[in-house]
């Protein structure tokens, strides 16, 4: 299976956009589908979730879970990081939930004042941010993942871990990324899952198959594969 980088992963999504073809909503429709699938396997509806969206489309994508948690009659709080920009993908699923009218929904400003609380069963999803970060996490954001990280819950990560970047070790900077149990994410793994110093953000990981163009991937280069065993059974002789 080949890693890809970020700018890879975004333009083979644009590819299968353009000759599936399907929309960019339909496309995080069906990751997120693919994640409520996994969520519902590893726990019933008796369990609480806590969803943490950030303003970009993994905070989209974390309001999209959020959603189909709630058709199958999961509880579900929702808390989105406030923000002056939000992309498309946000909006369009923020005014979604608040119409289905299921989730209680929080936008935080500020950790201290919106007091974050919930059960301690509650399984906490992570889609604050996704990959393609290139600064160490801040301000609000920090604050989040550090009141994440204090707690005993079960976390499961969107893409990545937020704050850890898809390319690199991040030794020295655990206090700015979430610690997660679970990391699910699309099409292939990212390299830095495969640093060991980040073995306590990334947790066990898991890669969801959302129908990317497998031509467009196979076209694009890459130094790094993960070996399956599918990969080596054939070469793997009987003992005499």
């Amino acid at each position: 299976m080949k890693i890809l980088s970020n700018e890879q992963i975004r333009e083979a999504d644009e590819f299968t956009m353009l000759n599936e073809p399907i929309s960019d909503d339909a496309l995080m429709e069906r990751a997120a589908a693919k994640c409520v699938d996994f969520l519902k396997q590893q726990w019933n509806n008796s369990v609480p979730f806590v969803v943490f969206c950030g303003p970009g489309n993994n905070g989209g994508d974390g309001l999209v879970i959020a959603r189909l948690l709630c058709e199958y009659d999961y509880k579900v709080t929702v808390y989105c990081l406030d923000s002056v920009k939000y992309s498309d993908g946000f909006n369009l699923n923020y005014e979604r939930i608040k119409k289905q009218n299921l989730a209680i929904v929080h936008i935080i400003s500020d950790v201290k004042e919106d007091l974050l609380q919930y059960p301690e069963n509650a399984i906490v999803v992570d889609a604050l941010f996704g990959s393609g970060l290139s600064k160490n996490v801040t301000g609000l954001a920090l604050d989040i993942i550090e009141d994440i990280n204090k707690n005993n819950n079960t976390v499961v990560s969107i893409d990545l871990p937020s704050g850890l970047w898809d390319i690199k070790s991040m030794a020295g900077d655990s206090n700015a990324i979430v610690h997660s149990n679970f990391t699910l994410t699309f099409q292939c793994p990212k390299l830095s899952f495969f640093f060991s110093e980040n073995g306590t953000f990334v947790g066990r990981w898991l890669v969801l198959d959302i129908g990317l163009n497998k031509d467009f991937i196979a076209s694009c280069p890459s130094n790094y594969y993960y070996v399956e065993k599918h990969d080596i059974n054939s070469l793997i002789r009987a003992r005499k």
